[in-house]
């Protein structure tokens, strides 16, 4: 009895800090948080929800570095600057002298969609001596400008399949595979 209910005290305190990280944080940037600040220096964004190794790597990441509201915003803008205004091999940094960190991100292909694009790209957060690469997919829809963060694992194959019936490579329509492009005329 008394074994369990350490056990359970130590889970309850675990998921109490989980919580924390994302209920009572402030977001006074000017541009939304993209996916990719994520705190922590293992990368579980880009596993599979069965791998035992996620669970792992998403407790030691509590305990592990983040990046301050500073460094998230300059990030997220430069990573939304780089999908809606970089092409094929453009890269764009940012830097934070006084945190020591950095960031780059790098577009690896553009790919057109009925309807909009999609770019995979590359991202690379420093902070100290230690760093985060991963991988993404971003498609961006032409009238609405919204995004659609996918997964891509290290060889930028998808990680989790959209919802969506006939989305044979996650991001893409059967549509968009074999179909012509037809370019969208935005309504104003």
């Amino acid at each position: 009895m008394n074994g369990s209910l350490k056990m359970y005290k130590l889970i309850l305190f675990f998921n109490i800090l989980l919580l924390s990280q994302f209920s009572f944080s402030k977001n006074d940037c000017n541009v939304p948080i993209v996916p990719s600040t994520k705190d922590g220096a293992f990368n579980v964004e880009n596993m599979e929800d069965n791998n035992p190794m996620k669970l792992l790597g998403m407790t030691a990441n509590l305990f592990s570095w983040s990046l301050n509201k500073e460094d998230k915003c300059l990030h997220s803008e430069a990573e939304l600057t780089a999908l809606f205004s970089l092409n094929t091999h453009e890269s764009l940094k940012w830097k934070n002298i006084k945190n020591n960190s950095a960031g780059e991100i790098d577009i690896l292909l553009i790919r057109p969609r009925q309807g909009g694009y999609c770019k995979d790209y590359k991202v690379l957060i420093s902070k100290g001596n230690k760093n985060r690469t991963l991988k993404k997919r971003a498609c961006i829809s032409y009238c609405s400008h919204r995004i659609e963060f996918i997964n891509l694992d290290k060889n930028g194959k998808c990680i989790r399949k959209n919802d969506r019936f006939f989305d044979p490579e996650c991001g893409f329509t059967l549509g968009d595979m074999i179909g012509p492009y037809i370019p969208v005329v935005c309504k104003k």
